[in-house]
């Protein structure tokens, strides 16, 4: 029996004769239900009567209420008051939704619903059935649970009633019988009962006109209402329920609950928890409906008892979730992309901050080499200077004695022997020959020392300024080629595999030492077999490559994650100074492009080199790019 239809009870309470009330109006059964319930006088707004859910939702007594008026909970004035009452008219609605304040100050949101009622004696009245629908929705369970309890109420007071008039009636016969008025008396009892049978009738015509005004309510819900008995078969349902679900009601009431869920056995798990707890709050389940698709819903089931406090049977009312599940699912998804996209930004930042670090590490060491250079630099100018004046002096000194000897040898005498004998002591022949050696040698060392502060200046770019202009790729992996053959004629083929490739924009000298550098390392990975290096070259959108592999003898994971700091170098003592990576690397970056190296011990090595097409509208330019030198 549900809140709604306990204006059935209590108009009964009223109207028909026989029943006390004992100077309340809400007493019994409506005075503990948990329906909130309040009787105003219409005229003044004054609250006659509350029940206890009232004074519980209030947090003010029953007698304080009695001495309030319905201004003292309503926030609203009389023109938002007669807003409302429009806006329920114009949407049809039977029921008014009001901000009330509670004892503790807080507003709470109310829908109430009001009827008229008439109460001998006191005049015209107004009962209101308030639904807090502030939090949760009012659990509508106890609607159609009291609904039945209404109807057994009812039953019982209309056998109680007949059974009194019964009573009476005897009473009257007996007694008119006994004083010989058996006609006057039959004529009474005739007239009482007609008068009983009017006032059943009209009691009987407003029970009629509440039961279908609380059946109204119950309708009129969109959350689908349930009652089940202890056996689990459904024992009525709202309109909102056959829609769920896609039955209609007489097939619905007498089947099991169950049937009606993608899981019967969590449904049913459910169930039996509310016999246990008493009641369940937010149940997940989902309704199942006949052309397969489903209702995501939070369920709220609680036991209602009758007048003896057994267990009838339970209450569910659900409430659709679908929409809140499918956003959840969205944002879960979103989440997972959003966690995807982090795992994607943090690689490449990894990536970024790696580049940085090399970036760093080459400016650190760009600054070292330049002061190192710059400090070379000086005292080997002057020791070249001086070297090639020496050289000159020494071709004077030895011309000169060559001429020497050619006089001695013309000459007679003991003078003359003593200086021949003299000259072959000293081995003046051999001292000449070594003498030019060694001032040769000595250059060729002055001149690997200017390779070196040459490959340090490079490396610091710091002796000039790159100027950048349109320019033949090929030419410079050509001229670096011709450059380079003589290192790689005795160890490999050049296989070239060119693409179509348009000028790009660059310094076309840059270019053409990191091909060098790239080709010569080609060449010296090479072993006792002869191998192979391939050039290629192709473009991809703004963007052209070029990639030099060679079937050497290819480098280790801990080789390759060193390969570009500068002074790293597998090769032996001598042979490499470890710039030649590490000032390619510097010329790329300033180049905007990329490098990129992939190798497999004993397999071979590929350098993959990626440059724009243009560069950024900062840089230096010059109409037509230099002469590509020949090293």
């Amino acid at each position: 029996m549900t809140g709604p239809r306990l204006l059935l009870v209590l108009w009964l309470t009223i109207l028909l004769p026989g029943f006390a009330v004992a100077n309340e109006l809400l007493s019994g059964t409506l005075r503990k239900h948990q329906s909130i319930m309040l009787l105003i006088e219409p005229a003044s707004g004054r609250i006659v009567d509350a029940n206890e859910a009232a004074a519980r939702f209030y947090g003010q007594p029953i007698e304080s209420l009695r001495g309030m008026v319905i201004q003292d909970l309503n926030v609203l004035g009389p023109a938002e008051i007669a807003a409302e009452r429009a806006l329920a008219a114009a949407e049809q609605r039977n029921f008014f939704v009001f901000p009330h304040r509670v004892a503790d100050g807080s507003i709470r949101t109310v829908e109430v619903f009001s009827s008229p009622i008439q109460l001998d004696g006191r005049g015209p009245m107004l009962l209101s059935v308030i639904r807090d629908v502030t939090g949760k929705e009012m659990a509508q369970g106890d609607m159609l649970a009291y609904q039945q309890r209404l109807e057994d109420l009812v039953a019982q007071r209309t056998a109680d009633i007949s059974r009194i008039n019964e009573q009476r009636n005897r009473q009257l016969v007996y007694g008119l019988l006994a004083q010989g008025a058996v006609i006057v008396l039959l004529l009474v009892v005739m007239v009482s009962r007609r008068r009983l049978l009017l006032r059943n009738r009209e009691a009987l015509e407003q029970l009629g006109a509440v039961s279908r005004y609380s059946r109204a309510l119950i309708e009129a819900s969109l959350d689908p209402l349930v009652t089940i008995s202890p056996d689990g078969r459904i024992t009525d349902v709202n309109l909102a329920t056959e829609t769920a679900t896609g039955m209609p009601r007489d097939k619905l009431i007498g089947s099991d609950f169950s049937d009606y869920f993608t899981d019967p056995d969590k449904a049913r798990e459910g169930y039996r928890a509310v016999f246990a707890k008493g009641q369940v709050i937010d149940y997940p389940l989902e309704i199942r409906h006949v052309s397969g698709q489903g209702m995501n819903v939070l369920y709220n089931a609680s036991l209602y008892r009758d007048d003896d406090g057994r267990v009838v049977g339970v209450f569910a009312a659900a409430r659709d979730v679908t929409a809140r599940k499918q956003a959840e699912e969205a944002l879960a998804a979103y989440q997972a992309q959003l966690e995807d996209l982090v795992d994607q930004r943090t690689t490449q930042l990894t990536r970024v901050r790696e580049q940085l670090l090399q970036s760093e590490k080459l400016a650190s060491i760009g600054q070292l080499a330049a002061g190192v250079a710059h400090e070379i630099n000086n005292p080997v100018g002057y020791v070249s200077s001086n070297l090639n004046t020496l050289k000159g002096y020494v071709d004077e000194l030895v011309r000169l004695l060559g001429d020497y000897r050619s006089l001695v040898a013309a000459a007679d005498g003991p003078a003359a022997a003593q200086i021949e004998q003299r000259w072959r002591q000293l081995d003046v022949d051999f001292l000449q020959r070594d003498l030019v050696e060694l001032l040769h040698e000595s250059s060729e060392g002055l001149a690997r020392i200017r390779k070196i502060v040459q490959d340090l200046k490079d490396f610091s770019r710091v002796d000039r300024e790159p100027v950048f202009a349109m320019a033949d790729l090929h030419d410079c992996i050509e001229s670096s080629l011709n450059v380079a053959a003589n290192e790689i004629k005795y160890k490999a083929d050049v296989v070239r595999e060119y693409g179509d490739l348009p000028q790009i924009e660059c310094v076309a000298s840059q270019l053409a030492q990191v091909c060098l550098n790239l080709v010569v390392n080609a060449a010296q990975a090479m072993g006792e077999q002869r191998g192979q290096i391939t050039v290629r070259t192709g473009c991809a959108d703004d963007k052209v490559w070029l990639s030099i592999s060679d079937t050497g003898c290819g480098m280790s994971d801990a080789v390759i994650a060193r390969v570009f700091d500068p002074f790293f170098t597998t090769k032996e003592v001598g042979k490499g100074t470890g710039l030649g990576l590490s000032i390619s690397f510097g010329i790329i970056e300033q180049h905007h492009g990329s490098i990129e190296v992939d190798s497999r011990e004993g397999v071979g090595t590929t350098f993959r080199i990626t440059l724009p097409m243009h560069q950024p509208a900062h840089v230096k330019r010059v109409a037509s790019a230099p002469s590509v030198p020949a090293r």
